[in-house]
């Protein structure tokens, strides 16, 4: 999913994304920008991806407990014993068990994730205006730290 999201990125042009921006014919894409600058920068991003999602699996499994104990205590505040009664029964049916076995699972079928892959380019025309909100919501804060960049 991650993917597919960076390669619809790939494919806009600095115009597609800043209304502001010049838009002259033969803009290149972002994506050959970055080759030019990078040749083994998509590569990399995938690689990373993927040992980012790795190496979280055993901090998530890590932390199910509290991410259950907080849902317990989500759904005590928001149902009723009634309605957790009756979705206790739903899920104990065969349906419900079908149910909860894809639910999570269906935000990542291609439906969905072609459904967000169009919501990409929209995001992206609005991240100017969200960078300024972001920038004015924190104007009041003293700049971040300058970091060293050094090269291996």
């Amino acid at each position: 999913m991650v993917d597919a999201m960076m390669d619809q990125m790939y494919a806009m042009k600095p115009s597609d994304v800043d209304p502001t921006a010049t838009g002259k014919p033969g803009d290149e894409t972002m994506g050959k920008a970055i080759a030019a600058e990078d040749p083994y920068f998509r590569e990399r991003m995938q690689l990373s991806t993927k040992a980012m999602f790795d190496a979280m699996l055993p901090l998530m499994d890590k932390m199910e407990p509290t991410v259950r104990d907080g849902m317990v205590r989500i759904y005590a505040r928001k149902f009723s014993v009634e309605e957790l009664r009756s979705m206790d029964g739903f899920f104990a049916t065969p349906a419900g068990q079908a149910y909860a076995r894809e639910w999570l699972l269906s935000f990542m079928d291609p439906e969905i994730v072609k459904g967000m892959q169009g919501f990409v380019p929209e995001m992206m025309k609005e991240m100017p205006a969200i960078m300024k909100k972001v920038e004015a919501a924190t104007a009041h804060l003293p700049p971040p730290p300058k970091t060293k960049v050094t090269k291996p």
